[in-house]
C-alpha cells in the first residue's frame, strides 16, 4: 500500500497564470476548464478546506498524458503539411481578385 500523501494542484497550477509566471499543464481558459469538469472531460475537484478546491496531481497528469497522446495521433494523421503542385496549361491566368502568382509554376519552393 502506498503511504505517500497525495499531492494537490490549484487551478492556476493546472491552467497557468501569466501574472505569476506559472506555465500551464493544460492550456485552457478558466471557463473552458470548468465546462470540461462539468462535462467529465477533466476530473472533479476535491475540497481541501472551506472555500479551497484543488485537483489530485495524478488525475491531472493522467489527463495531460491522454491529451498529448491524442494530439500526437492527430499530427501523425494530419496531411495538411503535404504540398500538392498542379501544373496548368501555358497562359493560365487566375480569376481576378485571386491571391497568389498568376501561374502555379511560378511558385518557388
Amino acid at each position: 500500500m502506498n503511504n505517500e500523501m497525495p499531492r494537490f494542484l490549484r487551478l492556476k497550477d493546472i491552467i497557468g497564470d501569466r501574472r505569476e509566471n506559472i506555465p500551464a499543464i493544460i492550456p485552457v481558459s478558466k471557463t473552458s476548464w470548468y465546462t470540461g469538469v462539468r462535462k467529465g472531460t477533466y476530473p472533479k475537484p476535491v475540497n481541501i478546506a472551506p472555500r479551497t478546491t484543488a485537483w489530485r496531481e495524478e488525475d491531472i497528469r493522467a489527463v495531460a498524458e491522454k491529451l498529448n497522446a491524442k494530439e500526437n495521433t492527430a499530427h501523425e494523421n494530419d496531411s495538411s503539411d503535404a504540398i500538392t503542385i498542379t501544373e496548368c496549361q501555358p497562359g493560365y491566368r487566375q480569376p481576378s481578385g485571386s491571391i497568389g502568382p498568376e501561374r502555379p509554376e511560378e511558385v518557388l519552393l
